[in-house]
């Protein structure tokens, strides 16, 4: 599948983890780790601060072992997959409120990224995070990014830890959108995105 090309929920997960990724990569590098999510079903709402700016949501089921592996792939695995890059990485807490900045590279652009957490990871948590592009991605010179993830409960029934439900209703694993993400970043190869929207 190709996900530069079609307008689906594929499409719209892909933009969200460009947008989203370069804030959580700096988890990996520190010993400190964010707290793990309580097990169940979790929905995440992914959207920008500007008015009017719609927004993303999509769910996730999971159980310890698929927090971590989603945490991984969040933080590190899934950046490499992507041909993401970074240095110059931070982490650190501060009270109640996990902070980390990062300088990554990826497809000819920089990313600057500045993001705080917050949240009991249990019920709720949030993130917001500040991403300064060089040279502009798709338009935008800097973007911030919220993303608000609230517990609903048990998994419902016919899912399993790893599902992830995405907008539109498309339901995959984390084992598939790993192999999605590879897939991508082959398909990326040395493109630069510039201020060329994807899927030109």
């Amino acid at each position: 599948m190709n996900c530069l090309s079609v307008k689906s929920s594929c499409r719209v997960l892909l933009i969200s983890l460009f947008i989203s990724l370069p804030s959580l990569l700096t988890v990996a590098e520190v010993q400190a780790e964010l707290p793990e999510r309580k097990a169940g079903l979790w929905e995440v709402e992914i959207k920008g601060q500007k008015e009017g700016e719609k927004s993303s949501t999509m769910q996730q089921c999971i159980d310890k072992t698929t927090d971590k592996q989603m945490q991984e792939m969040a933080q590190g695995g899934g950046a490499e997959k992507l041909g993401m890059k970074c240095d110059n990485q931070e982490f650190r807490k501060e009270g109640d409120a996990y902070i980390s900045e990062s300088n990554c590279q990826m497809m000819g652009i920089k990313f600057a990224t500045n993001a705080i957490a917050t949240g009991d990871f249990n019920s709720k948590y949030r993130v917001v995070s500040h991403t300064k592009y060089d040279p502009p991605m798709m338009g935008m010179k800097e973007g911030t990014m919220v993303l608000e993830a609230n517990y609903k409960g048990a998994c419902a029934a016919g899912q399993v830890p790893g599902d992830i439900i995405m907008p539109g209703g498309r339901k995959m694993n984390i084992a598939e959108l790993g192999d999605m993400m590879k897939s991508v970043g082959s398909t990326l190869g040395n493109k630069k995105l510039g201020n060329h929207k994807l899927g030109q």
